[in-house]
């Protein structure tokens, strides 16, 4: 599931893509738009998409699997994980 967000603005909804549908997406915004940030949960993928999206110029962050749910409302979704994942993404590009 990949979640844009653009600026400080509220993510855009949720999608889902196949890996190398991921890939030629997140090339195309990198030729369009400049600058791009990506985060994801170590994962099955290990470090190649990592990889993958850093020859692409996208500088991604794979960070440990953690809790999202801290209102614990115990609803837990791959949309929501990737929001959240979104959302925590702007304090590790600042810094």
């Amino acid at each position: 599931m990949v979640v844009k967000q653009e600026g400080g603005t509220n993510p855009k909804p949720a999608q889902r893509f196949s890996k190398e549908a991921f890939l030629h997406w997140a090339a195309k915004l990198r030729s369009q738009e400049g600058e791009i940030h990506a985060v994801y949960e170590a994962c099955g993928f290990g470090f190649s998409l990592q990889r993958q999206l850093s020859a692409l110029g996208i500088q991604c962050r794979v960070v440990c699997p953690q809790k999202l749910d801290e209102q614990n409302k115990r609803v837990k979704t791959d949309g929501l994980d990737a929001k959240a994942l979104c959302l925590k993404l702007g304090p590790l590009c600042s810094g």
